[in-house]
């Protein structure tokens, strides 16, 4: 009796926190394969592997930025706080909230 193999399941992208992971084959035949790729921002996992196992085994081992779900929590609450002063009418203070969550974007970025 041959002992069946459970396959690896993909972890949280390590760039954009998504948990939308897809494994699939390769369309090239010059790299055939299997490949991971987050739905929500593209990443992937490398070169194509010979099983969806494999190439989903190297997908985990990519270590997440332990700042992502900080990160992401604080320009949810940026963008929630901007909406709502636009729906008050607070339209110099929405566009003023919209700004400073761009500019420490673009200062983590540089």
């Amino acid at each position: 009796m041959s002992k069946e193999i459970e396959p690896a399941t993909p972890l949280p992208c390590p760039f954009c926190g998504d948990d939308e992971i897809w494994s699939f084959p390769t369309d090239d035949k010059l790299t055939a394969g299997y490949v991971v790729q987050c739905q929500r921002c593209g990443a992937t996992c490398g070169p194509p592997k010979p099983t969806h196992n494999a190439a989903r085994e190297i997908w985990n081992t990519r270590t997440p930025d332990p700042k992502l779900k900080t990160r992401e929590k604080q320009l949810i609450e940026a963008l929630e706080t901007c909406l709502r002063q636009n729906r008050q009418g607070k339209h110099y203070a929405a566009e003023l909230t919209a700004n400073t969550a761009l500019a420490s974007i673009e200062g983590e970025q540089s």
